[in-house]
């Protein structure tokens, strides 16, 4: 064999790029399937930092609805801020009920409402 002549083409040089094609798709699949983790990582990072500052948030609200909601504030602003006071004795009116007039009323209710909706 001279230098001169080509060499045939064997069954050998296709079998090596049909290895490095699959290689290569593997390598492929391998790194963007790692940047894929690493993102999701990032992500998952940036979800429970958000979580952490709601549930934050959601301490200081329960705690200014609670202090909201404290009778004494609630005084405090009916009696200083509205100048409301408390009744005297006198002011106080009772008003007693039989229960005959209750069943009554009851009645006069449902009979009332029936009239309305027929």
């Amino acid at each position: 064999m001279s230098s001169t002549e080509k060499k045939k083409p064997g069954p050998g040089n296709g079998l090596w790029i049909l290895v490095s094609v699959i290689a290569f798709i593997l390598i492929f699949g391998y790194l963007s399937l790692n940047l894929k983790n690493v993102d999701f990582g990032y992500e998952m990072q940036e979800l429970s930092e958000r979580e952490r500052e709601l549930n934050e948030e959601i301490n200081k609200l329960r705690a200014a609805r609670a202090s909201l909601l404290n009778l004494e504030r609630v005084e405090d602003i009916v009696i200083n801020k509205l100048k409301y006071q408390y009744p005297e004795p006198d002011q106080f009116i009772k008003i007693f009920e039989d229960e005959e007039s209750n069943k009554n009323e009851k009645k006069n209710e449902k009979s009332n409402k029936s009239e309305m909706y027929p």
